[in-house]
């Protein structure tokens, strides 16, 4: 935060999970008061109906980070998933988005083997994690 004062920067989320909008206590998400000292960038900017991948956060992150530069601010890319970090730094291969068709049998198997929590997102649970949380 002290840096992104200092030079002006933004924050850049990196957490998979801190990108939630419903997960900010489960995560440690930033305060909304600590997101209003210095911009904020890719944080609760989906919601858990939204499946996340790398290529999606790269992609948002990418274009947070020229937007960045263009206001004439310093990227601060912060968080804990170090798959994003290496992908933003090392690049990653582009494979095609998943059809909705294999998320649906693969939610309806681990449901019929006894799975716990619905990896349905419509649900109370997380589909990505299956924690809970609340709407």
């Amino acid at each position: 935060m002290e840096v992104a004062q200092a030079f002006p920067g933004v924050v850049i989320n990196a957490d998979s999970m801190q990108t939630y909008r419903e997960l900010r206590v489960l995560t440690a998400r930033p305060t909304p008061a600590e997101e209003l000292a210095a911009p904020h960038r890719l944080f609760g900017v989906l919601t858990l109906d939204t499946p996340g991948s790398v290529m999606s956060w790269l992609q948002m992150a990418e274009a947070e980070i020229r937007a960045a530069w263009v206001a004439g601010r310093l990227p601060i890319v912060v968080g804990g998933t170090g798959l994003y970090l290496k992908a933003l730094t090392e690049g990653i291969a582009a494979l095609p988005p998943i059809p909705s068709f294999f998320r649906t049998d693969a939610a309806d198997r681990y449901e019929r083997l006894g799975g716990g929590l619905s990896l349905r997102t419509g649900g109370t649970g997380c589909g990505r994690c299956g924690a809970l949380a609340s709407r």
